[in-house]
């Protein structure tokens, strides 16, 4: 099949993409489309993404167009889909990259999984955390392809990928390369609405309940954990009775530990 290369042909590909669910990352190993085309779309070097000169204010848009961007070999970035690709133009710029998901998986550990706004980062490179000013080095990398979690050197703009053992990162952070001191807008989550007090079984079990719970707070950016200052209970805040529910079942399915849960109370 012969490659085509056209000026202006972006509905296709905007087509393809409104089809898409984002809830997880496209694919992108596995599609390989003849289809090429040139599309007037440019990300500059501070992150801001401009079709046909005009700044792209739809930041769903902007999250969608980097979950398919990729770099070929030939050195130039495009917007894939299954069935075309199209080429685009990106300003060199410093590694910028969201924090998204916090994971604590029984074969990896912790786990902080990120998206790449800009630039490149190499395993083993330092970052900046812009909300904590924490240097981090990151040196095991991962992508999943299908089920499997594998090592990678590098990723590059638009690329989903974990790191194993980062430390201090949360849902939302920012994390940059030299020479940038960017803050992405963050994932808003709303106030709780609901609690529940959490109690140790006995004094032994105390300190893995707090780190526990801690835990899942990490990794669920919509519960919060307090402690009473009257009482001395921690409060677990969700956004229901079924979210604190799951919660409870994940402390003891996926942490081994067992506590005393009161009653669900509103928060005022």
């Amino acid at each position: 099949m012969t490659q085509s290369e056209n000026q202006g042909a972006p509905y296709s590909l905007l087509g393809e993409l409104a089809q898409m669910k984002t809830t997880e990352p496209p694919p992108l190993h596995l599609w390989h489309p003849e289809h090429v085309s040139d599309i007037d779309i440019e990300v500059k070097a501070d992150g801001t993404w401009y079709h046909e000169g005009a700044p792209i204010k739809r930041q769903r848009l902007v999250r969608l167009f980097s979950t398919v961007m990729r770099l070929e070999p030939d050195g130039h970035y495009y917007l894939v889909t299954p069935v075309e690709k199209c080429r685009i133009q990106v300003e060199q710029a410093p590694f910028v990259a969201l924090a998204f998901k916090q994971m604590n998986d029984p074969g990896m550990g912790k786990t902080s999984w990120l998206r790449v706004y800009t630039g490149q980062l190499t395993a083993g490179d330092v970052v900046l955390n812009t909300r904590t000013g924490e240097r981090h080095r990151l040196s095991r990398l991962v992508q999943l392809f299908a089920n499997e979690a594998e090592r990678v050197p590098q990723v590059s703009v638009g690329a989903i990928f974990g790191v194993e053992g980062l430390e201090g990162v949360l849902t939302g952070d920012t994390l940059c390369g030299p020479g940038a001191s960017v803050v992405l807008e963050s994932i808003h989550v709303p106030e709780p609405v609901i609690y529940l007090a959490v109690r140790a079984l006995n004094s032994e079990t105390a300190p893995r309940l707090g780190e526990s719970l801690a835990a899942l707070v990490g990794e669920d950016p919509s519960l919060r954990l307090r402690r009473d200052e009257g009482t001395g209970d921690l409060l677990l805040y969700g956004m229901g009775e079924l979210h604190l529910e799951i919660a409870q079942d994940r402390l003891e399915r996926d942490y081994g530990v067992e506590a005393a849960f009161g009653r669900p109370q509103v928060a005022y």
